[in-house]
């Protein structure tokens, strides 16, 4: 509704629950009569241990885009902390796939993309994140796994759609993109339905799913390393 209803040159997003200082929009605008996305970072509120890694003040044209992929895809998956140009927005149609509730944000980012000719990252972190402080934990909800199977697929398309366009060795990012979508599977599953056995046996089933296991990027925790090992085992 918001995208329907913008006039302006820019579009920018900030999350209901987050932040931004006063300069941070004046800090980016400058960038954008040249670049067809900027992207700042962000300080994160809530996680302990937290480093924040600022980009540096680069620019990626088409030839350097693939750079951009391999360095910083991973981290530039949300909407917020950006400055988007109305105007492609508008010609190629970019929207939000209102049937999802999580990873909307990562499939407009990756459609937008597609539609982009030059990029810059800069050393800009005007922008506050408040993490989830539930986001810990099991909360043991029901999951739609054909959904959730749904946006794992159309995720996988997606990098590999900005792939041919952009030939780029995309493995590395695209497993990790896809793994946060089965971690999210993972944590909220609720192992104490009687079919919880057989659910998450169809979903490992799913082509890119089981890549995400199978995977030699190992995940740092210990307990996802030895969860994965297990899927592995089919225990």
């Amino acid at each position: 509704l918001g995208l329907d209803n913008a006039e302006g040159e820019y579009i920018a997003f900030v999350d209901a629950d987050d932040w931004i200082e006063a300069t941070f929009l004046e800090c980016m605008y400058p960038y954008d009569d040249f670049f067809d996305l900027v992207c700042a970072y962000y300080k994160a509120h809530g996680w302990k241990g937290w480093i924040a890694k600022p980009y540096d003040n680069c620019s990626f044209d088409k030839n350097t885009l693939p750079l951009f992929f391999e360095q910083h895809l991973i981290s530039c998956n949300t909407v917020w902390c950006k400055l988007f140009k109305r105007q492609l927005i508008w010609d190629y149609r970019v929207k939000f796939d209102l049937a999802y509730s999580y990873g909307e944000d990562t499939l407009f980012v990756l459609d937008y993309l597609y539609c982009v000719d030059s990029v810059c990252t800069i050393d800009n972190d005007g922008y506050n994140y408040c993490v989830n402080a539930c986001s810990d934990g099991l909360s043991a909800k029901p999951v739609d796994l054909d959904k959730y199977t749904c946006l794992i697929d159309s995720l996988s398309t997606r990098i590999d759609t900005l792939s041919e366009k952009y030939p780029w060795n995309s493995y590395r990012v695209k497993m990790e993109i896809l793994r946060l979508s089965c971690n999210r599977v993972f944590k909220e599953m609720d192992y104490n339905e009687n079919n919880a056995s057989e659910l998450l046996s169809e979903f490992c089933q799913n082509k890119n799913v089981a890549d995400v296991i199978r995977c030699k990027i190992i995940p740092k925790s210990i307990i996802k390393r030895f969860f994965y090992y297990m899927l592995c085992l089919k225990l």
